[in-house]
């Protein structure tokens, strides 16, 4: 994954009102999403990764509020991440972009070993 230089994050990140900046991650990071209320597995593409929340790619909405806990593999084996739904947004044909809040925020280890 390319970084941009501190500078130019903080500055996308003040254009985009974010609070943390929110970093792409590399085509085809996959991830599993378990829904609170009935445990269904989905398969998810990891389009977005900040400390405070991430964007993935499903096939059918979720509803806002919802929660929800994220796996993704890390150097150190699968990191399962809970959180809850702030935006569910179509994007293509058939495929909702996901936006989710973490419950607890990444450290910059955390992050650093998902990137």
């Amino acid at each position: 994954m390319t970084r941009l230089p501190l500078e130019e994050a903080q500055r996308l990140a003040r254009s985009n009102h974010r609070a943390t900046v929110r970093y792409r991650c590399a085509p085809a990071t996959s991830g599993k999403v378990f829904l609170a209320d009935d445990q269904e597995l989905r398969r998810a593409w990891v389009m977005n990764l900040s400390k405070q929340g991430i964007g993935v790619l499903l096939p059918r909405p979720v509803p806002v509020g919802a929660y929800l806990t994220i796996q993704m593999r890390a150097s150190q084996g699968a990191v399962s991440m809970t959180g809850h739904v702030v935006h569910a947004t179509l994007h293509g044909q058939g495929e909702w972009l996901i936006g989710c809040e973490f419950m607890q925020p990444l450290n910059d280890d955390e992050l650093e070993e998902l990137l």
